[in-house]
């Protein structure tokens, strides 16, 4: 699908994401864009202020005029099955690798979430812990107050690319038997998440199945169970 720019923008949509970062001083929420110059996820206002900003839509993309327009770049040639990021939560819970295990309990309860993304100063991936890892800190009888996420956090987390396709994710969560994938960009940056249910949806809207609305998967944090 061609995301066509309105009249007088030139460039390349970029679509922005919000991550909730908590950390040691407390939690932030900032919107980003990924900015394949600085080869980071930048905050829109530092986007803003670049000279190759060209302007913004709605809230959810902004336009970079240093990249060609090249429709959607996120549907594989071969075929019209949409991308990750046409599904995605784009609000995305996180956590910084000095945190507890006591304060990610906190964290997994106030927001509703199985787990949650680790992810360094420039919102880069580098780990995800679960309640399983919280679990397994307990049955070792490790106080939870004293182990911090980066001593038991996943390192090699399974992720996928916000380009790929839906039936690439459904195909890593089947294989690896995950229920959840971080999204990333190609600058590694955390974008969103994506679920079985998000996959699911896509699926049944895909084929016209009408879903009763009990069924329908939740918006917004809890999406990201």
């Amino acid at each position: 699908m061609k995301h066509a720019l309105p009249a007088g923008m030139s460039g390349r949509r970029v679509d922005t994401h919000t991550l909730i970062v908590v950390s040691r001083d407390g939690t932030a929420s900032m919107e980003s864009s990924s900015c394949t110059e600085k080869q980071r996820c930048v905050p829109l206002d530092e986007c803003a202020a670049c000279v190759s900003f060209g302007g913004h839509g709605t809230s959810a993309w902004v336009v970079c005029t240093a990249l060609a327009d090249d429709g959607d770049a996120a549907a594989p040639s071969h075929t019209d099955e949409p991308s990750v990021r046409t599904i995605l939560t784009r609000e995305v819970v996180c956590v910084r690798e000095q945190l507890t295990l006591t304060e990610v309990v906190g964290v997994l309860v106030e927001y509703g979430v199985n787990g949650v993304p680790v992810v360094d100063a420039h919102t880069r991936l580098i780990g995800l812990v679960t309640k399983t890892d919280i679990v397994a800190a307990v049955g070792r009888g490790v106080p939870l107050e004293q182990v911090v996420v980066g001593e038991v956090m996943v390192r090699h987390a399974i992720t996928i690319l916000e380009s790929s396709s839906i039936s690439r994710a459904a195909a890593i969560m089947a294989f690896k038997r995950v229920h959840r994938l971080p999204v990333l960009s190609d600058e590694g940056c955390v974008v969103g998440i994506v679920s079985a249910m998000d996959v699911l949806q896509e699926i049944s809207d895909r084929k016209g199945y009408l879903m009763p609305p009990h069924s329908l998967p939740l918006r917004g944090r809890a999406r990201q169970r």
